[in-house]
C-alpha cells in the first residue's frame, strides 16, 4: 500500500512539474513588454498580444485534442509529437526578427502545448486512487497558477543574467525533459466519447445550468489572474528593485491554497468555492484603492490564494455535474474556457486601463469575481 502511494506521489509530482513548465509560456512575456516594444519597434499595447496569443493557441488546441485522439487512438504518441513540436517552435521563437511571425509562432506554441491538459486529467482517473483524484487534479491546475510566478521570475532572471533568447532555449530543454517523463508516466488510454457524438454531448453540457455557472466562474479565473500582473507591470506600482519579491510573495497564497485543498471534502466544495471567490474579489478591491507596496503585495497574495483554491474546486464540481459519458468533454471545455479567459484578460484590462484608469480596471475584476461568487451560491452541494 505504501509502495502504491509512493508511486502515486511521484506521478503527481511529475504532473505538477509538467503543468508548471507548460504554464510558464503563458506568463513569461509579461515582464518583457518593454523588450518586445524595443526589439520589434511596436507599442506597449501591441506587445500585450504576445502575452495573449499563447493562451489563444492553447484554447484552440483543446478543440483538436479529442478528434485527434479518437482518430489515432494513441494518446501517448499524440502527446509526445505535440510536445516535441512545441519544443522546436519554442527554440525558433528566440531567433525571430519579425513580430507577425513571432505572434504566429506563439499561437503554434500554445496549440502544441495544449495536448498536455486533457491527457493528464484523463490519466489521473486511471493512475490515482479515487480518494486522491481531487487533490491530483488540483496539483495540475495549481501548476498553471504557480507558473504565473515562476514564469515571470524565470524570464526576468534569464534576461538579466544571460540573454533573452535563452529564455526560449532553456524552456525548450524543459519541454523535452517533461516529454520524456510523461512518456514513462502516462498510460495508454481509450479515446474519449468513443460511442457518443461530440455535438450531442456538447448540447447536453451546455443545457446544464450548473455547468454553465461553473464555466462563467472558469472564464473569470485566469482572465483575472493574468490581468492582475499585467496591470501591476503596466502601471509601475512596484519599484523595479522590489518587483521580483512582489512576484515571489504570490507563492505564499498559492502554497496556502494547496494545503487547504487537501483538507476540503466533497460536501464542503461549494462553500469553499464561494469563500475563495469572495477572497479574490476582496483582493482586487485592495488593489484598486491602495498604492502602498505592502498592501499591494497583500492584495496580490489574497488574489493568488483565492484563484488557486477556486480552480480545482470548479473542476471537481464540473466532474460531478456532468454525466459520466460527457465528463471528459466537460473538462476539455473547462480548460478551453479557462485559456480563452487568459487570452482576453490582458487585452480587455489594458483597454480599460488606458481609457478609464487602473481603479476602474481592478474594480471591473472585483465585480467579475463577485458575480462568480453569487453564481456559486446557486450550486447545490454534492456528495
Amino acid at each position: 500500500m505504501k509502495h502504491q502511494i509512493g508511486n502515486q506521489n511521484i506521478i503527481m509530482g511529475i504532473l505538477l512539474f509538467s503543468s508548471i513548465v507548460i504554464g510558464i509560456s503563458i506568463y513569461e512575456m509579461i515582464p518583457l513588454s518593454n523588450l518586445l516594444s524595443t526589439k520589434f519597434t511596436i507599442s506597449a499595447t501591441t506587445a500585450v498580444q504576445a502575452n495573449s496569443l499563447f493562451s489563444l493557441g492553447y484554447a484552440i488546441g483543446f478543440l483538436t485534442v479529442t478528434p485527434l485522439w479518437k482518430r489515432f487512438k494513441n494518446n501517448r504518441k499524440i502527446l509526445f509529437l505535440n510536445l516535441l513540436l512545441a519544443s522546436i517552435v519554442t527554440v525558433i521563437l528566440g531567433f525571430v526578427n519579425n513580430f507577425e511571425l513571432f505572434l504566429i509562432l506563439r499561437v503554434l506554441q500554445g496549440i502544441f502545448s495544449s495536448f498536455f491538459g486533457p491527457i493528464a486529467f484523463a490519466s489521473v482517473l486511471k493512475l490515482i486512487d479515487p480518494k486522491r483524484i481531487t487533490f491530483a487534479n488540483s496539483l495540475i491546475t495549481s501548476g498553471f497558477v504557480i507558473s504565473s510566478i515562476v514564469g515571470q521570475i524565470y524570464s526576468t532572471s534569464i534576461y538579466q543574467l544571460i540573454n533573452w533568447q535563452f529564455i526560449f532555449i532553456f524552456q525548450a530543454i524543459l519541454l523535452v525533459i517533461i516529454l520524456l517523463l510523461l512518456w514513462h508516466t502516462i498510460p495508454s488510454l481509450p479515446s474519449p466519447n468513443d460511442h457518443v457524438s461530440i455535438s450531442s454531448s456538447l448540447k447536453t453540457i451546455l443545457s446544464n445550468k450548473i455547468l454553465l455557472k461553473q464555466y462563467y466562474i472558469t472564464f473569470t479565473l485566469l482572465f483575472s489572474f493574468v490581468s492582475m500582473y499585467a496591470l501591476v507591470s503596466a502601471n509601475n506600482f512596484i519599484a523595479i528593485n522590489h518587483i521580483m519579491q512582489f512576484r515571489i510573495y504570490g507563492l505564499i497564497g498559492i502554497i496556502t491554497a494547496i494545503i487547504i485543498l487537501s483538507k476540503i471534502s466533497g460536501n464542503n466544495q461549494t462553500f469553499a468555492l464561494r469563500l475563495s471567490l469572495l477572497s479574490v474579489s476582496i483582493g482586487f478591491i485592495i488593489l484598486s484603492i491602495v498604492r502602498n507596496e505592502v498592501f499591494l503585495t497583500i492584495g496580490s497574495i489574497i488574489v493568488a490564494f483565492g484563484i488557486v483554491l477556486s480552480l480545482p474546486l470548479v473542476v471537481s464540481i464540473i466532474g460531478s455535474a456532468a454525466i459520466s459519458q460527457n465528463r471528459s468533454l466537460a473538462i476539455v471545455l473547462y480548460t478551453f474556457i479557462l485559456f480563452i479567459g487568459a487570452t482576453l484578460g490582458p487585452i480587455v484590462t489594458n483597454y480599460l486601463n488606458q481609457n478609464f484608469g487602473v481603479v476602474i480596471s481592478f474594480s471591473f475584476l472585483a465585480v467579475l469575481t463577485l458575480i462568480g461568487a453569487f453564481c456559486s451560491t446557486t450550486v447545490k452541494p454534492h456528495s
